[in-house]
């Protein structure tokens, strides 16, 4: 299984609600972002990566918030665990 296989119904809600982009590009708070939603101090004006690197920015990123929500989420809301994590700001280690 390869790490965006991990999340799918994540991964597949985020590429329909974020989209992607493979160059950097600021959000409409004006911070820098690339992929599909991927912000942090990796990513800044003239970057470009492959689609490659895109899915696997959100393969780390889904597991993050997928983490975040089982650890913090004590009872289960109604909607789809992904919908959940896409509540989660992933914050760059």
């Amino acid at each position: 299984m390869t790490p965006i296989d991990q999340h799918p119904a994540l991964t597949t809600f985020l590429l329909k609600v974020e989209g992607e982009r493979l160059q950097a590009y600021r959000d409409t708070k004006g911070i820098w972002t690339i992929g599909v939603g991927h912000t942090g101090p990796d990513v800044h004006e003239g970057l470009t990566i492959t689609k490659e690197t895109s899915r696997l920015l959100l393969a780390q990123d889904a597991a993050i918030a997928a983490s975040a929500v089982d650890r913090l989420v004590r009872v289960p809301p109604d909607g789809e665990p992904a919908v959940r994590a896409d509540l989660v700001r992933v914050q760059p280690r």
